[in-house]
């Protein structure tokens, strides 16, 4: 048969190349910021949007140490901008992300859902995460995420969980505790 096992060949999810290089690299100086990504570019990721934007004045006391680049999608886009620049963050917002292994090279930790690109992406990139598997596609997410966390370099909040105190929190434990 042409499956028999002679015939087949594992080759997992599909990377660039530009992922596996950024994994053999540490994250750049953190200096005075942490740069945080932030990949919420769906109309179904709505619930990351609205928990960072209510994140932000948990955040305010240490709102010099972080920056954040939010790929929030066209629907949210004015909304997160507007509530970025109201509490005075440093914060670039993209409908879309062109170029994403630019922006996980620059960045310190990523926040996600828990696709399997996405986390193909970051078992490459080797960046740290906070991983929010989708409600709509939470068992697939959850077992993905899971993954990437055995390998030590991730959170997972489940998105029922998911506010804006418990973002904040694992935002600040993650400042104070960098490695």
């Amino acid at each position: 048969s042409a499956f028999s096992r002679a015939n087949i060949i594992y080759t997992g999810t599909p990377v660039r190349k530009e992922f596996y290089l950024i994994g053999k690299t540490s994250p750049p100086d953190k200096g005075e910021k942490q740069n945080i990504l932030i990949i919420s570019g769906s109309q179904r990721n709505h619930a990351i949007n609205q928990a960072v934007i209510d994140a932000l004045p948990y955040l305010l006391p240490q709102q010099n140490q972080f920056a954040f680049t939010h790929q929030s999608g066209s629907a949210d886009y004015a909304y997160v901008k507007q509530n970025y620049d109201r509490e005075g963050f440093r914060a670039e917002v993209l409908e879309y992300i062109d170029d994403m292994p630019k922006m996980y090279a620059k960045a310190h930790l990523v926040i996600c859902q828990g696709g399997g690109s996405t986390m193909a992406e970051l078992h490459a990139s080797r960046r740290p995460a906070i991983i929010i598997p989708a409600i709509a596609a939470q068992k697939q997410q959850t077992y993905n995420a899971l993954g990437i966390q055995e390998l030590g370099i991730a959170k997972i909040i489940p998105e029922p969980e998911l506010t804006g105190e418990t973002l904040a929190e694992a935002l600040q434990n993650i400042g104070n505790h960098p490695e």
